[in-house]
């Protein structure tokens, strides 16, 4: 129904952005502006 695939999106959202952040911490690389941006939606 409409509930699970809304909470299957949120989950693959949470997993990308915790991917993000992964990727940032191994390599040290300082997060873009996108990374940022992409932040920014999620805390909207």
């Amino acid at each position: 129904n409409a509930i699970n695939r809304q909470n299957r999106q949120l989950i693959a959202r949470v997993q990308r952005f915790a991917q993000q952040l992964h990727t940032y911490h191994v390599s040290g690389i300082a997060p873009t502006a996108r990374a940022k941006a992409n932040v920014q939606q999620w805390q909207e």
